[in-house]
């Protein structure tokens, strides 16, 4: 009884080698992890959605120990304190390849900041959760830790607390003049460092809502991504997803990378090879011999 040769690529022994040609990144106010259900809840979700990279605003941690853990989370970095009312933390995805990582987060529980290289192109990362206070205190104290790198390829996202726009960004809307809007965070961000509402250029009319409030009975879009114009114009897409698990909807942003990023996966045994003749032949005489 004779058996033929298998050739190499029948029965491949080495991880895959893949590609990766754009970003995604989620940002969410997830209204507190203290509790294990809730924990579970959230990074199910997560992994749902399966973002590269995650910021989370109101995490409620009050010590540096405090962490989600999941198997496909590579890196976390997060800012606490000592209410249990504010928090933000990014995390990366182990797929993703990354390096000169330099993080800075906030005492007061208010930012987390993350400069990184993927791939072979820098990003500046900066996760806020603004006061409720509708004043520009809090974002002028941005302005050196944004200036730290001198970056072209910032995003900033998070809960803003504030709408961009009165009219369109909330149900029902302000009458007040939009000559107010000139006066708000994520404006003064905007105006500072050239950064784009990128869902509002991806829908100029649009009407979606990431926070419901029910004393006001009141429908905000107050989780944005603001991002760079170089990054803007790379944007696949970004969405609003339901509001669910927390009070906020999550937000999604996609950019294509300027160089595509390589990865692995872990290696799956081919199950087509079962049904194969030649295949469970070899088997057979390399276990009786």
């Amino acid at each position: 009884m004779t058996h033929d040769t298998m050739s190499e690529s029948t029965l491949p022994i080495e991880p895959q080698i893949f590609t990766r040609k754009s970003l995604k990144l989620v940002s969410w106010n997830v209204e507190g992890l203290n509790s294990p259900i809730k924990r579970k809840k959230v990074l199910q979700y997560l992994k749902k959605l399966d973002p590269d990279i995650i910021f989370l605003q109101e995490t409620h941690w009050t010590s540096p120990n405090q962490s989600l853990r999941a198997p496909w989370i590579g890196f976390q970095t997060s800012s606490v304190h000592t209410q249990k009312s504010r928090g933000t933390t990014i995390l990366l995805h182990k797929r993703l390849p990354y390096s000169d990582l330099l993080e800075i987060n906030d005492p007061e529980g208010r930012y987390t900041f993350l400069a990184l290289t993927v791939g072979q192109e820098p990003l500046q990362l900066l996760n806020i959760y603004a006061p409720n206070s509708p004043n520009l205190t809090f974002f002028k104290s941005l302005l050196p830790l944004l200036h730290l790198h001198d970056s072209s390829r910032r995003i900033v996202g998070g809960d803003f607390n504030e709408v961009p726009d009165p009219i369109l960004d909330r149900a029902p809307s302000r009458t007040m003049a939009r000559g107010r809007a000139q006066h708000t965070g994520p404006t003064f961000l905007r105006s500072h460092f050239d950064l784009d509402d990128v869902w509002r250029s991806h829908h100029p009319m649009g009407r979606d809502f990431t926070f419901y409030s029910d004393p006001h009975k009141s429908f905000s879009r107050l989780d944005l991504f603001l991002v760079s114009s170089l990054l803007s114009n790379r944007a696949l897409r970004t969405d609003i997803g339901p509001i669910t698990v927390t009070d906020h909807a999550h937000i999604t942003l996609e950019i294509i990378l300027e160089t595509p990023v390589p990865y692995s996966r872990n290696w799956h045994f081919p199950s087509h090879l079962m049904t194969s003749g030649l295949f469970t032949s070899h088997v057979e005489l390399a276990w009786n011999n």
